[in-house]
């Protein structure tokens, strides 16, 4: 084999969710699983390397593999994960661009939320590739590279640490470190509603995986993302990492995500003294309806008045909150207004929101019966790409409209040094400053495409 990289490709988008700004370009959300990918083939001896596609052309991205990576140097196949729909086109065009420089390459494609069920589908779509794998990528790693008489020579844990050592420009990322994967919790429009919740990651394991995250340069401080889609520690759990992070002398500052029934305020100090400094709470709603609709909670309030107390409780702490929130189908001017109400009655506790319509993402087969659930609620379909159904979420609110009612919900509880707060800590470039941001803001004619406020 030759010396240089197996290269771990995540596609980036030539189109997005959510309208462009010249910073909104500039985030960096990192391909965690597809790390994972790297991290295991480093630990089997196989040098590897990831590149994010991020905003970037496939052009550039393939530019930067081939002068900066030796890529044409490469014997190993290449793992391009797609993480979304909205990857799809960008995926289409860098697989065209590699066959036209080197088309004997060969390249085994993932994405466990694109490829769905069945590989017919993404097959259909994509220039020939070797490999279309379903599922989680780790637990199928052996049999995928054997086709290649490539052979793991160790067990792959079952608590690795991510290698950001493996991240091209790992430096400009804000690490994230997984503590649990799946939910389990039965929410209609979660992707995640019947993956069982898997246990925390034990403190001394995570401690260990933070050691290995400082880099001490001139740009903003490393602020990692506990990943997990249910944030659940116990009293033992947040006591224990609040002491072993003093007994290490770490003195870090964190974000995670967690539901309203998931974290308890009575735990909220011992994770403030660990360093919890924003949480991201899935609110999602504050209309009773619409949360029973969307599956959130059988008793709404009682689901509200934890939402409250957990509020409170993280304000009197010092842990700012995020609240996402999601407009549902069958969501009416009415129901609008119960959750602003709620956030109205709260707004000195929020430091920012996140708004948006309901968005069906999956091949047709695959969401044909959720599609059904949201029809009967009163959604209709607005318009469609691939993979993507875009709503009308019900005779009073279409989909044009709801985008506009998404962005003037956020840039009430919501201000720029606060978007800029959150975006920072998690998603912007490290080396990207406040003064960069208001430099880019000058640039906008449309402020109101903005999702904060200007004052």
């Amino acid at each position: 084999m030759s010396k240089s990289y197996f290269f771990c490709i995540s596609a980036g988008q030539t189109i997005t969710r959510k309208k462009k700004t010249p910073f909104s370009l500039k985030h960096r959300y990192l391909n965690y699983g597809l790390l994972s990918l790297a991290t295991i083939l480093k630990e089997q001896n196989i040098p590897a390397i990831q590149v994010q596609g991020l905003f970037e052309s496939p052009r550039k991205t393939l530019q930067i593999c081939i002068e900066e990576l030796n890529f044409l140097d490469s014997e190993y196949p290449l793992f391009l994960s797609i993480p979304s729909f909205y990857a799809l086109d960008w995926s289409i065009e860098f697989i065209h661009l590699i066959y036209q420089i080197k088309p004997k390459q060969k390249i085994i494609v993932g994405g466990r939320w694109v490829v769905g069920n069945t590989i017919k589908n993404l097959q259909d779509i994509l220039p020939p590739v070797d490999q279309i794998v379903t599922g989680l990528g780790e637990t199928m790693l052996s049999s995928i590279l054997s086709k290649y008489d490539i052979t793991l020579i160790k067990k792959i844990s079952d608590h690795y640490r991510l290698n950001y050592d493996l991240l091209h420009e790992r430096h400009l990322y804000q690490p994230s470190i997984e503590i649990s994967r799946g939910c389990g919790m039965g929410c209609a429009f979660c992707q995640e509603r019947d993956e069982k919740l898997t246990s925390l990651k034990p403190v001394v394991e995570l401690i260990d995986e933070i050691k290995l995250l400082t880099i001490k340069d001139q740009f903003n401080s490393i602020t990692p993302y506990f990943e997990t889609s249910m944030f659940t520690p116990n009293r033992k759990w947040s006591i224990q990492l609040k002491e072993y992070l003093a007994k290490e002398g770490l003195n870090i500052q964190w974000r995670t995500e967690g539901r309203i029934d998931s974290i308890s305020p009575e735990n909220i100090p011992h994770l403030s003294e660990a360093g919890l400094t924003i949480l991201d709470l899935g609110l999602e709603s504050a209309s009773e309806k619409q949360l029973i609709s969307m599956k959130k909670t059988n008793n709404p309030k009682l689901y509200l008045e934890r939402a409250s107390k957990l509020l409170i409780k993280a304000h009197e702490y010092g842990v700012k909150v995020k609240i996402n929130i999601l407009l549902y189908a069958g969501e009416t001017i009415d129901t609008l207004k119960e959750t602003e109400n709620w956030l109205e009655k709260h707004k000195n506790y929020i430091t920012g929101i996140s708004v948006g319509p309901i968005t069906v993402y999956g091949w047709d087969e695959d969401v044909y019966s959720y599609m059904n659930e949201l029809k009967i609620l009163g959604a209709s379909i607005s318009h469609t790409s691939t993979g993507i159904k875009y709503l009308h979420l019900s005779p009073e609110i279409n989909f044009k409209e709801s985008l506009k009612i998404s962005r003037e919900l956020s840039r009430r509880f919501m201000t720029k040094e606060n978007y800029f707060f959150l975006k920072s800590f998690s998603y912007l470039p490290r080396n990207y400053k406040y003064e960069n941001f208001l430099a880019d803001l000058n640039t906008i004619d449309n402020k109101d495409d903005l999702t904060f406020s200007m004052t």
